[in-house]
């Protein structure tokens, strides 16, 4: 089953070539989107009187690609604070947005959308609206830089780089446990932001589900994972208590990217796949050549099943314990068990 979401994002030629190359991306085509008359041609569009932009009808799979992963690399090809325009090109047909068919991804997007604005520190120029229309431009239109390789675009090459054969962290992650032959389960589900959303969707796969904290030392040198029993509930104070550290905050994002290769609401031990990077800062490493220590609830080396999500809010992964072991194995780094009370 694929889904589909309309990206406007200035000129539509750049923005399909950006768009296609995404792994888990099956299809494109570009398009007008959100006009005022039916079935324009791009001479029309080219007017910006018929209120229509220039956008891609993007399918993609979701068992493949998250429409937040999507949204982000999308977010980092446009300049969201430009007003009808993108790079050279000026005029409303060259707004760029956000179109959605299905109502259910709406929460998704405002999610990514907020949390864009925060970064920006401003009011986006970026409309996110329910489609109204959308109708395919000429044929000559589409995949139009790979019939013309030399042809004008607005978008650097470097971007085109950053998107050919991306795949968001819950292909990654799925990589790497098929590639060291460690079996999992994998349940998707909506976006899930609290445990208390999440409890609903586990309530019927058998597993010992977790919640998963990452922190810093106040020198901001060490990282740790905390990962323990979902219906527990840990405060900074005990953690200082249990964990011997110093005193201790939660790592902002830029170091849970840096570290975990993970966004916010979505921390899960399987990002240690990312905490195997050579070229990381010394300052940072503990002497097993690690940038994060994690510690685990006692209570997971009684679980026969565990879930954590697969650095994706969108999915849960089950694993054996024995697997799970495995998968520690191959990281490397150091783990300690913490007695964690209800």
């Amino acid at each position: 089953m694929t889904k589909v979401i309309y990206l406007a994002g200035g000129c539509f030629w750049g923005a399909e070539h950006f768009l296609k190359r995404i792994h888990g991306v099956t299809g494109t085509k570009v398009g007008f989107v959100n006009g005022n008359t039916e079935n324009p041609s791009y001479k029309e569009v080219y007017t910006d009187t018929t209120g229509f932009a220039e956008a891609v009808r993007v399918e993609y799979d979701p068992q493949e690609l998250s429409l937040t992963f999507l949204l982000d690399l999308f977010f980092k090809a446009i300049d969201p604070l430009s007003l009808n325009k993108q790079g050279e090109d000026e005029g409303t047909r060259y707004r760029t947005g956000i179109y959605y068919s299905d109502p259910e991804d709406l929460r998704t997007i405002q999610y990514i959308y907020d949390a864009q604005q925060r970064n920006a520190g401003a009011e986006l120029a970026v409309e996110l609206l329910p489609l109204k229309n959308w109708y395919p431009a000429e044929e000559y239109h589409q995949d139009y830089l790979d019939k013309n390789p030399q042809g004008y675009c607005h978008l650097p090459q470097s971007l085109f780089a950053l998107s050919k054969g991306a795949r968001c962290p819950m292909r990654r992650v799925r990589d790497f446990l098929e590639a060291n032959n460690i079996p999992y389960e994998i349940h998707f589900h909506p976006p899930l932001f609290t445990i208390a959303e999440a409890l609903e969707y586990w309530k019927d796969i058998d597993a010992t589900h977790c919640k998963n904290l990452f922190m810093r030392n106040h020198k901001g040198n060490r990282h740790y994972l905390i990962s323990f029993e979902c219906h527990k509930d840990l405060d900074i104070h005990s953690l200082e208590h249990m964990l011997h550290q110093g005193k201790l905050s939660f790592a902002s994002k830029e170091r849970m990217e840096r570290c975990l290769g993970l966004k916010p609401g979505s921390v899960s031990p399987f990002g240690l796949i990312n905490d195997m990077n050579p070229d990381a800062d010394p300052k940072e490493l503990f002497e097993n050549g690690h940038r994060v220590k994690l510690y685990l609830d006692a209570q997971l080396k009684d679980a026969q099943r565990i879930s954590f999500h697969p650095c994706d809010n969108t999915a849960s992964v089950v694993i054996g314990r024995e697997d799970f072991q495995r998968f520690l194995d191959l990281w490397g780094g150091e783990v300690e068990y913490l007695c964690i009370n209800e």
